[in-house]
């Protein structure tokens, strides 16, 4: 877990992907939706270095050919904020509602006006 940005992060080792999950979950479900660009999560092998971990975090690409390729998995901190975090899952339905509001409204505006009309009101002078 990172905060490129920051300088910092931390590793943590766990012994079951239970234990692994839910402290993802408990992270996750409490950082602020303004946070979930700041952070990165990682999945790695009890082998991986910490070198490898951090050329891959600034660079995006693996240090080695070896037998560590491929072996780094980020997680989708958003895909897990949609499951667990209350005040994000409260954002994305607020937002679909609005999105879904203007479709109405837009569709209220076709079927009232006419093709020139619409065009009229779209030109700017």
């Amino acid at each position: 877990m990172c905060d490129p940005a920051k300088g910092i992060g931390t590793a943590k080792q766990f012994d079951k992907a239970e234990d692994l999950e839910a402290y993802v979950n408990f992270f996750v479900a409490s950082l602020k939706p303004s946070g979930f660009m700041n952070w990165r999560m990682f999945i790695t092998n009890d082998f991986m270095e910490f070198s490898e971990v951090d050329h891959f975090v600034l660079m995006d690409d693996y240090l080695s050919s070896g037998s560590n390729k491929e072996t780094i998995e980020e997680i989708n901190i958003k895909d897990v904020a949609r499951e667990v975090n209350s005040t994000f899952i409260a954002q994305e339905a607020s937002a679909l509602e609005k999105m879904e509001g203007a479709e109405q409204e837009i569709k209220k505006l076709l079927e009232a006006n006419s093709a020139e009309d619409i065009k009229q009101m779209l030109e700017v002078e």
